[in-house]
């Protein structure tokens, strides 16, 4: 754990003497915070557990090196989150890449970097602090990836805007094949405020294995609140056999007043997901389809600071294999903090 953190400092120092000597670039960050209580769970180790954990906390250096390129380095840290594992934070890369504004409508980007997955619906989402996006949190699809992404607008008003990637597909760690995945997106907003996307991915993950994934989303934004509706498709080919994953996705952001939002989740899992017991947090039993439902107050301390209470429930559907596992239930006070 110290060669990490030390590494971490080091670096921070080195970004602390670039500010001081020349005044360019931007530190900044965010924490995730819960204090959480499991009251029901399907897995005996997660049940009637509760305590303090960090969910996610950003460290971020971005610095514009002219008017035509930019680079950002970021760290990310997070409690284990599989209620077994006793150990400190450890820090990691989790973006490193230069940009270059080609043109006022077109962006090229290398390193390590977002995917086109996810990266627009978790802005239109806005409550990162509260869940992540359904692909993300059923770990159907990775939120970052090494490679070479190109996006911007295909027209002046910026109604239709895209985006393209070819990555290792490692997510932000080390390559260990030879096989790449491609992404592609495109994005419309014939009116503001309102946004259709279509989204698919292709990866020949090698050992006779192909993966795909298909998306599409619809949101809308008013100015007392928004709302989405998300459905996906993951297919997987591993010799002769085939399986698909099927996701259905709502959410409803209700701005109650200037401090307070209202925001309610549904999601659908139509088959039961075989890496659910991975998930951290909020771990999935691995033989049924399940529903995730999620409810929470949202307080605006200030415009650096939200208090959110809430509460998740999951319900399985009758079991693929073995008995029908038990429902789950979650608390948590969440704190979530930018500066």
């Amino acid at each position: 754990m110290k060669k990490p953190l030390l590494f971490l400092l080091s670096s921070l120092l080195s970004l602390f003497s670039l500010l001081g000597a020349e005044d360019k670039g931007t530190l900044s960050g965010y924490m995730i915070s819960d204090y959480y209580a499991v009251f029901q769970n399907h897995d005996a180790k997660a049940d009637k557990q509760h305590g303090f954990w960090f969910r996610r906390i950003y460290l971020s250096y971005d610095r514009k090196l002219d008017e035509k390129f930019a680079v950002r380095l970021r760290f990310e840290m997070n409690s284990p989150g599989d209620f077994t594992t006793n150990t400190t934070l450890n820090p990691f890369v989790k973006d490193a890449y230069l940009e270059w504004k080609a043109s006022s409508q077109h962006r090229l980007l290398v390193g390590i970097l977002s995917t086109p997955t996810f990266e627009n619906i978790e802005n239109f989402w806005g409550y990162r602090s509260l869940e992540k996006t359904p692909l993300d949190l059923q770990k159907y699809a990775s939120s970052r990836d090494f490679g070479l992404s190109l996006k911007g607008s295909l027209d002046k008003g910026k109604k239709v805007t895209y985006a393209l990637m070819f990555g290792n597909s490692s997510g932000d760690k080390a390559e260990v094949n030879k096989n790449k995945k491609g992404y592609a997106l495109i994005g419309y907003e014939p009116v503001k405020g309102l946004y259709f996307e279509l989204y698919g991915d292709y990866e020949d993950a090698g050992n006779q294995t192909k993966n795909s994934l298909l998306q599409g989303f619809v949101g809308y934004k008013a100015e007392r609140g928004r709302g989405g509706i998300l459905l996906a498709r993951k297919h997987q080919e591993q010799g002769s056999t085939e399986k698909s994953w099927d996701v259905l996705s709502l959410f409803s952001v209700i701005s109650l007043n200037e401090k307070i939002d209202a925001v309610l989740r549904f999601d659908r899992n139509f088959d039961a997901n075989p890496q659910g017991a991975k998930i951290a947090y909020t771990p999935f039993a691995t033989n049924a389809s399940s529903s995730l439902l999620m409810g929470a107050l949202s307080y605006k301390v200030n415009k650096n600071l939200q208090i959110i209470p809430n509460l998740k429930a999951v319900f399985y559907g009758d079991p693929d294999t073995g008995s029908k596992p038990e429902n789950d239930l979650y608390g948590a006070m969440t704190i979530y903090v930018k500066f």
